[in-house]
């Protein structure tokens, strides 16, 4: 129990390291609160649902941001965020990505913490998906390349080769 607390704490702080010095690095990302909120939701202790959870987050802030631009061209305000996220949940579960209809509402609601939410354009819609998108593939690629899968089972038979060659001696 300790060690596997041990393995993920280790986890998230590199993916979250790796991200912020990214993020530091390239001077694109203007907030660094979306990529490390998505290493923060993202990673998880089993790869193969920390790579669902990441195409989620992307999808959902993708779609999330399209569909709101779009319907902010024509409503703004609380009745635009209301429309949105009214057309969001059919289309999502249409293209069968019910599990990025989180992310996309939230988008969705955040596009009204923008001072000047009315005049809002691509580039906001790109950013954010770019920022998440850094996000989830630092969570993804750390988790692989540092904690590859089924290296406790790889780690085993290692031990239990030494041991036999060790004894054959």
């Amino acid at each position: 129990m300790q060690n596997l607390l041990l393995r993920n704490s280790l986890k998230l702080f590199v993916a979250v390291f790796i991200t912020a010095a990214i993020a530091s690095w390239t001077q694109r990302i203007q907030f660094l609160w979306y990529p490390l909120m998505a290493v923060v939701i993202v990673v998880d202790d089993n790869d193969d649902h920390t790579i669902q959870a990441a195409t989620s987050r992307i999808l959902g802030t993708v779609m999330g941001g399209l569909i709101t631009f779009l319907v902010h061209t024509m409503l703004s305000g609380w009745r635009g965020v209301l429309v949105s996220l009214v057309l969001m949940i059919p289309i999502l579960q249409a293209l069968g990505w019910q599990s990025a209809l989180g992310t996309a509402g939230i988008t969705s609601i955040m596009f009204l913490m923008i001072p000047s939410h009315v005049a809002l354009n691509w580039n906001y819609v790109f950013n954010r998906a770019l920022d998440t998108a850094v996000g989830c593939v630092v969570a993804i690629l750390v988790g692989l390349l540092f904690w590859p899968r089924d290296s406790y089972r790889e780690l085993k038979a290692a031990d239990q080769r030494l041991r036999k060659t060790l004894l054959n001696q």
